[in-house]
């Protein structure tokens, strides 16, 4: 502050204080007023002039009113508005009334004041209250000894003094173009003269530090730079002798040259194998560069890179794909250039062949039908299938719910102690299909499935369910303890059994409608972890086929994924109970995960496949199927996506395993049209992880799949894996492959 100014502060602060004493003294003779009000003056359409009291007045011209008023001129704040916080008054308050009166063009007032409340260097400032009881300033006010001229278009309370500065257009914000400056401007009302101060900070507006000779109403930058720049603030502290008042701060954002896309390298035509990888990519010049793959011409969400790999390529993929590079200029692509074509072509599959092991396993007599979609499969210790699954026989007036398992001796089927017959004190129906594994201590096959009980439910449609779990002996097959459940009145459905290495078993199973179940066997009883029988305590919402996935490592440790209303979880089950595993989700997109699968590596790590779907999105890639992996306690995407399908080809079912004392899962996923089950057109596909990317594994079959490999030490390492399908037309008989090179 200068020492002008200073000395005005000074002088400024005693005439306030000559003030404050006069207004008292006004207030004991009175309060706002100084004597009888004055008789109001009716003006008319002609105009006239009304005085008031120390020289007011009102200058009406004619034309300003329309009908006759009684107009008044008092020396009274009675009724006022509270004046603004760091007003200086400079005399005392005028009514001019009627309050609110509109003119048709501006009238003359004249409000005295009090020049000797004025301090040096200060020019006094006419405020008025509005219509909506809010004090302004009156501008173009000129001074005349001890009064103030101003025109308004209403009338209000007047009085004269000052404020600090009411800043009425602050800085905005600015983007230029890397070299260009920015400029940026300011106004403000209140006592002049005003001074101006810019500032200026580089570390997103905590600090501002002033700017040499920055002190005008607008201040411009030098060139501009990105690095040196981009993302700074700016403000101004403007000043008079009321006091200092700081702007909010405005963004500056520097954005590099455009250099316009050039492609210098066009995306190239490739051949691979059904089921394998293909990859396109291009080489482009230019600023800030984006790109957006294409397929047939529509845009393919969420490929944005120089490249496009395309994994598990089908006969959907075999098309024509482009890229659009473009620059990225304030968050808008633009200058865009669209590349040439390139042509997907497949061939055939360059993986083994399926050779079918024996007939077909039917389910019953002729008109008899498999009432399930997949049939279970492991291989035994001698590296042969043994298949389990849910059937129907029907005769005149009958129909009998079995359990089917069958062993492959090496040349012939044989069936294991002939149907499994549903207990024939329960109602008879059975909810999901089978599992089964080896018990690798004994090397004989357990299975469990999900049984209609007898008893009264009132868990909705679904009725009553237990899961049983039964072992063969060599001879028999024995019931391992009671019958599985958690819940009386729920269904316990959809159960997954697994044997670890060390021969425990464990099952776990969802008991509708709410939440997923686990136990395993002490070789006497069915036990919980801990004291935790429920996987999770939250609501699992719905959840359809296969969707309790359960695996265990060459520990022990046993992983079940489930579903819950926000998206898949996985858990880990020990002594203690069960504890989610990377924050929960093994997934997270926006789209909606509808199926999964789950295998553990040779490391331990629990793998998931995912089949997810975008129900919002028309996009080509509404569905995909993923592999994730956990990873030091975070999941990550293993590889690129297996799978992606317009809203014609919908993948309905998938699996994942894990060859033993191996990090490369083997995948199969089943899709088609009409629903992607069977009558409608289906392909299952299978792929493998090379240790690279996605490769084809083996040739598609026709039919809904659940694939088995190696997975105990104590199987021959030679052991190929095998196939177990639903074929899908006739009598929906069982057919069982082995892959051979």
């Amino acid at each position: 502050m200068t020492k002008s100014l200073r000395d005005g502060v000074l002088a400024h602060a005693k005439a306030v204080a000559m003030s404050l004493v006069a207004a008292s003294l006004v207030a004991a003779c009175g309060g706002g007023g100084s004597g009888p009000a004055p008789a109001p003056s009716t003006i008319g359409a002609a105009g006239g002039s009304v005085s008031g009291p120390n020289g007011a007045q009102v200058v009406v011209p004619a034309g300003a009113l329309a009908v006759d008023t009684a107009i008044a001129i008092e020396q009274s704040s009675a009724g006022s508005p509270a004046l603004p916080a760091g007003l200086t008054t400079y005399g005392a308050m005028f009514a001019f009334t009627p309050h609110g009166t509109a003119f048709a063009t501006p009238v003359t007032v004249t409000v005295p004041f009090s020049a000797s409340s004025v301090p040096a260097g200060a020019t006094p400032v006419l405020y008025k209250t509005n219509a909506a009881g809010a004090w302004e300033q009156v501008a173009g006010a000129t001074l005349n000894a001890g009064t103030m001229t101003a025109q308004v278009t209403s009338f209000s309370w007047l009085i004269g003094g000052n404020s600090p500065p009411q800043i009425t257009v602050r800085p905005v914000d600015v983007a230029v173009v890397e070299p260009a400056a920015a400029s940026f401007t300011v106004s403000a009302l209140g006592a002049p003269p005003f001074f101006y101060q810019w500032q200026r900070s580089d570390d997103g507006g905590m600090t501002f530090v002033a700017i040499a000779g920055a002190t005008g109403t607008s201040y411009t930058t030098g060139a501009t730079t990105v690095a040196a720049d981009n993302d700074d603030r700016y403000r101004v502290l403007v000043s008079n002798i009321e006091g200092v008042t700081t702007s909010s701060a405005a963004r500056l954002t520097v954005t590099a040259t455009v250099v316009v896309p050039t492609i210098t390298g066009q995306p190239q035509s490739v051949s691979v194998a059904t089921g394998g990888n293909a990859s396109f990519s291009v080489v482009a010049t230019g600023s800030n560069l984006v790109y957006q793959w294409q397929k047939n011409g529509a845009p393919i969400a969420g490929q944005t890179n120089a490249s496009l790999t395309i994994g598990n390529a089908q006969p959907a993929d075999a098309v024509s794909y482009t890229v659009v590079v473009s620059n990225l200029v304030a968050g808008s692509a633009v200058n865009s250039v669209t590349s040439n074509a390139a042509t997907l072509t497949l061939t055939a599959p360059a993986a083994g062949t399926w050779q079918q092991l024996g007939g077909a396993l039917d389910v019953g007599p002729a008109g008899s039908a498999g009432r399930d979609l997949f049939a279970a499969v492991a291989l035994d210790l001698a590296g042969n299938p043994v298949v389990a699954w849910k059937g129907r026989i029907v005769g005149p007036g009958t129909s009998t719910n079995v359990l089917h398992v069958k062993r492959w001796d090496g040349t012939a089927w044989v069936q294991l102690g002939g149907n499994l017959l549903l207990d024939s004190a329960r109602n008879g129906g059975s909810y999901s299909t089978p599992s089964i594994d080896i018990e690798p201590t004994t090397g004989q096959p357990v299975v469990a499935w999900s049984e209609q009980s007898s008893r009264t439910s009132t868990a909705g449609a679904l009725g009553a369910f237990d899961v049983i779990v039964k072992r063969w002996n060599g001879s028999a097959w024995q019931q391992l303890g009671a019958a599985l459940n958690v819940d009386a009145n729920a269904g316990a459905v959809y159960p997954k059994l697994r044997a670890s290495n060390f021969g425990s078993l464990m099952v776990a199973w969802w008991e509708t409608p709410n939440f997923t179940a686990a136990k395993f066997w002490t070789g006497t009883d069915w036990i919980t972890f801990g004291a935790q029988g429920l996987v999770s305590t939250q609501p699992t919402g719905s959840q359809d086929l296969f969707q309790t996935a359960l695996t265990v490592d060459g520990s022990g440790n046993s992983f079940v994924v489930f579903g819950a209303p926000t998206g898949p979880l996985a858990a880990q089950g020990s002594g203690n109970g069960w504890a989610l595993l990377g924050n929960g989700s093994p997934r997270s997109t926006s789209a909606a995960a509808y199926a999964w699968s789950v295998a553990n590596d040779a490391l331990g790590r629990p793998m998931v496949l995912l089949l997810t779907r975008d129900v919002q999105s028309t996009a080509a890639d509404a569905t995909a199927v993923y592999v994730r992996r956990l990873e030091n306690g975070t999941w990550r995407d293993f590889g690129p996506p297996l799978l992606t399908a317009d809203r014609n080809t919908v993948p309905s079912t998938i699996a994942i395993s894990v060859p033993y004392d191996t990090s490369n899962p083997i995948i199969a996923i089943g899709s088609g049209g009409a629903g992607g089950v069977p009558p409608g057109p289906f392909v299952q596909t299978f792929a493998t992880w090379d240790g690279a990317a996605w490769q084809a594994f083996a040739p598609n079959l026709d039919d809904p799949c659940l694939l088995a490999v190696r997975a105990n030490p104590a199987t021959p390492i030679s052991a190929a894996p095998v196939a177990a399908c639903v074929r899908s037309a006739g009598d929906e008989d069982i057919v069982v492959y082995r892959l051979a090179p």
